[in-house]
């Protein structure tokens, strides 16, 4: 797969050209060419730049991230499956909560695969909502499951079944499908852990790491799962 870079995507996020204001996105991976494709598709959504947090930015490429590293970690006791080949933006974490718990050192890295409508409305409210809760528009929020599901590896949460692909097309007119994905902090011990489900059970080997019959995590606690990036991978796609 091949990206050519993309210098609108610096020009567009900052609109307001001011020298002393440092992007909340500026870092060095812009010369990335997939991360600054991933980074102007986000800009796209015209989310509000107060959700992010440069800090965490990190880029899963084949180039920022070679084949020769590791395809995990072990993190707090629990593997830690690096998502290879997506973009990672940081999302702010309430500090206080952070500290309490404890969460960087203690808490298990997974996934939550989603829509983009979804996502911004989980960005928005700073939680994951569970069925029966109301949102901000006053809308209560129906799902067949009283579960929020995750899952220890990004290539089970990114299936179709769960974060549904949309076409972005860049500023200089390659085309792309975009996903996007959460990565989040879990705390142990307020989860379950299940094999694969729907069509996914009837496949091969998912993960190189994680087995298929402890691939999905399920909780009631909302409060146990912390979004703290979005991770988003482009695919080239027909004009």
């Amino acid at each position: 797969m091949s990206f050519t870079s993309s210098k609108h995507a610096d020009e567009s996020f900052d609109k307001d050209k001011n020298p002393n204001r440092r992007s909340t996105f500026q870092r060095d991976r812009q010369s990335c060419p997939y991360f600054s494709h991933c980074l102007e598709y986000l800009i796209s959504l015209s989310w509000p730049r107060r959700y992010f947090n440069s800090h965490h930015n990190r880029c899963y490429c084949s180039e920022c991230y070679p084949e020769n590293k590791p395809d995990s970690y072990i993190i707090c006791n629990s593997p830690y499956v690096i998502p290879r080949g997506w973009v990672r933006f940081g999302l702010h974490v309430d500090d206080v909560k952070a500290e309490v718990e404890n969460i960087w050192t203690t808490w298990h890295n997974t996934y939550h695969g989603t829509n983009v409508h979804s996502a911004q409305s989980i960005i928005s409210h700073g939680q994951f909502l569970l069925s029966g809760d109301t949102c901000e528009n006053g809308q209560q929020l129906h799902n067949k499951s009283p579960y929020l599901y995750t899952s220890p590896t990004i290539k089970y949460s990114a299936r179709y079944a769960y974060a549904r692909p949309e076409k972005f097309v860049a500023l200089n007119g390659e085309c792309f499908m975009a996903k996007v994905v959460f990565q989040c902090k879990q705390k142990p011990g307020t989860y379950k852990i299940q094999g694969a489900t729907g069509r996914a059970r009837h496949e091969g080997k998912l993960c190189d790491v994680i087995p298929n019959d402890q691939i999905e995590y399920y909780t009631d606690i909302r409060s146990s799962v912390i979004p703290y990036g979005i991770m988003i991978r482009l695919a080239p796609a027909d004009k």
